[in-house]
């Protein structure tokens, strides 16, 4: 059973809505989800609830180039640790920049 606790993970992010609301569909595999507005995706799942919200669109400059930056809340109810964990997983697994 689903602990009934909330936890809330928050993240600083290079990129745009756009970017975001691309992602959204594989982000949310095994979720039974919805765009709520263009700042709020809602899942649900075994009984609990994942929400991610997401911050205004602004530009960090660094020298010559400008990038985009969004904060994001990702906010969990009802969901125990290891569906948490493996959200977590995944969602840092999708949003994972090339380098090296």
């Amino acid at each position: 059973m689903a602990e009934q606790t909330a936890s809330r993970v928050h993240k600083t992010m290079g990129l745009d809505h756009a970017d975001f609301w691309r992602v959204a569909p594989a982000l949310m595999s095994g979720y039974s989800w919805e765009k709520v507005s263009p700042t709020l995706l809602r899942g649900e799942r075994d009984g609990g609830q994942v929400a991610l919200h997401l911050g205004p669109e602004t530009r960090r400059r660094i020298a010559m180039f400008e990038l985009p930056n969004t904060e994001l809340t990702i906010e969990f109810t009802g969901l125990d640790e290891q569906t948490r964990r493996e959200f977590m997983e995944n969602f840092d697994r999708r949003f994972r920049r090339g380098g090296g």
